[in-house]
């Protein structure tokens, strides 16, 4: 497996801190496979990804979005972290 730079960074969604992710390298493109790789591997292990978009106040376990993945957990991102750097 290539080792692949991610850049951690935090961030806030309705108030919420959430640890921030995004795969150097990598646009978020629906054709893209490693990207869509990354995006189903997140939903076998966290779940369906939450509406970023949706009600307000509502802080969901994880979101994709503006090319970073958002985790509402510190454990959460370190898996994402393990598998795909």
């Amino acid at each position: 497996m290539t080792q692949r730079t991610i850049i951690r960074e935090p961030g806030r969604h309705h108030g919420a801190r959430y640890y921030t992710l995004k795969p150097e390298g990598y646009t978020p493109n629906w054709e893209n496979q490693t990207w869509l790789e990354m995006v189903e591997w997140c939903v076998e292990q966290y779940g369906v990804a939450g509406d970023v978009w949706g009600e307000e106040g509502v802080c969901h376990r994880w979101y994709v979005n503006n090319a970073k993945f958002w985790f509402r957990e510190q454990e959460d991102a370190a898996m994402f972290i393990l598998r795909w750097s």
